[in-house]
Parts: C-alpha cells; sequence; structure tokens
C-alpha cells in the first residue's frame, strides 16, 4: 500500500528541513554539538554564522542546494521545459539550450555544462516525469501544517524554542498519521489537508513564512 502522493510526503520531510532546522533557534541550541564533531572547520563559526550561512538567498545552478527563496524557481524552470517536451513544442535534442537560456533567464545564472545543468537531476532519466511540482507543493503543505499546528497549540513554538521537539512530533502524528498516513492512499492529497487543517491546498501560509522570514528581517 503507498502513500497519498509524492508532495505529501515532501511536506514531512520540508517541516522539518525548513521549519525546525533552518530556524535560528535550533542552531543556537545545538550549535555547539556541531562544533564538537567538526572542530577544526567550525572554529571560527558562531551560531548566528552558520544560520545566516543555511538561509543565504543567492540564485545559483543546483536545484538541491537551493535557498527557500529560489527552489522554486528550479522547479518552475522544469515544469515549464516538461511540458514542452510532452507537448512536441521542444525537441530532446534542443534540451541543453533551451535549459540554459531557461536558468539564465529565470535566476540569472550561466551554466558551464551539462552536469551543472540539464543533467544534474535523476528524474527524466528513470521516468519521472511530472513529479517536480512535488517539491513545490511540499513546501506549501509543509506551510500549512505548521502553521495550523501553531494556530491550534501555541505552546509547540515555545517548546521548539527550547529545543523539545517531541511535542511538534506528537502533533503531527495526532494531526496525520492518525488521520490520513495509516489508511495509506484512502485520502487524497485535499482530503489529507482538510483532515488535517480544515482547508485544501492553500498557498497563503507558505507565500506568509517566506515573508516574514526574508522581507521583514528575520533573517
Amino acid at each position: 500500500m503507498g502513500g497519498t502522493s509524492f508532495g505529501a510526503h515532501e511536506s514531512q520531510s520540508r517541516l522539518w528541513e525548513n521549519h525546525v532546522v533552518r530556524n535560528p533557534d535550533f542552531w543556537r541550541l545545538h550549535f555547539s554539538e556541531l562544533q564538537q564533531h567538526f572542530m577544526q572547520q567550525l572554529a571560527d563559526v558562531s551560531a548566528v554564522d552558520l544560520y545566516r550561512a543555511v538561509t543565504h538567498v543567492e540564485p545559483g545552478l543546483i536545484r538541491v542546494e537551493a535557498d527557500e527563496l529560489t527552489y522554486d524557481m528550479h522547479v518552475m524552470v522544469r515544469v515549464e521545459i516538461e511540458c514542452a517536451l510532452m507537448d512536441g513544442t521542444l525537441q530532446v535534442k534542443d534540451l541543453t539550450a533551451v535549459w540554459n537560456e531557461t536558468l539564465k533567464r529565470d535566476l540569472g545564472v550561466v551554466v558551464p555544462d551539462d552536469s551543472w545543468g540539464v543533467l544534474q537531476d535523476i528524474h527524466w532519466s528513470v521516468g519521472f516525469v511530472g513529479s517536480f511540482p512535488s517539491y513545490t507543493i511540499g513546501n506549501v503543505m509543509a506551510a500549512q501544517l505548521m502553521d495550523h499546528l501553531q494556530t491550534a497549540d501555541p505552546s509547540l513554538l515555545s517548546a521548539m524554542e527550547r529545543g523539545e521537539y517531541t511535542q511538534l512530533a506528537e502533533a503531527l502524528r495526532q494531526q496525520v498519521w492518525q488521520q490520513v498516513w495509516q489508511h495509506g492512499r484512502r485520502y487524497g492529497r485535499d482530503e489529507l489537508l482538510i483532515r488535517s487543517t480544515g482547508h485544501a491546498l492553500d498557498i497563503a501560509p507558505y507565500l506568509a513564512y517566506l515573508d516574514k522570514k526574508y522581507a521583514r528581517g528575520e533573517v
């Protein structure tokens, strides 16, 4: 029995990666532990330095290394190209040139060779055509779930500030696992979200999260 969707699965990892780990409180609490394992590399680095590094916004070539703001632009590039491949307006022989032009247009980066460009993701070569939107859907769902959980239980944020993550894990277990995951494919994405948050997929919490974090000086 499989799960609801790639996007739903991605939402769980992106929730922890972005909303928990890419948070100043996480590094304030745990940076000393990281330094113990990388004493030489982090000898002259502070928790603030590391947080700024993991939240630094700068357009780049590689999707999996992209910051939160430009990450979805990488997804959009791939979706646009996939659609052109599927409707026949783009031929495979022209893929490299179109990829390079689109990265330059949308992200302002110059692709030096195909290993940094069209060949960097394995999705197309293994037949995962149409899967890239799942990553952005995962980002949107993660923000929607996190917004709902924090609204329902304001103490969740203070618990995370103290480094107590079991409360979040338990909230996810109750809101997602008990209501959705244990049912496998029984519920679709929007059904999952309605059962978990009361609403179908909603971009507003994700945009609010990015605005608060990057436009209002949290970084």
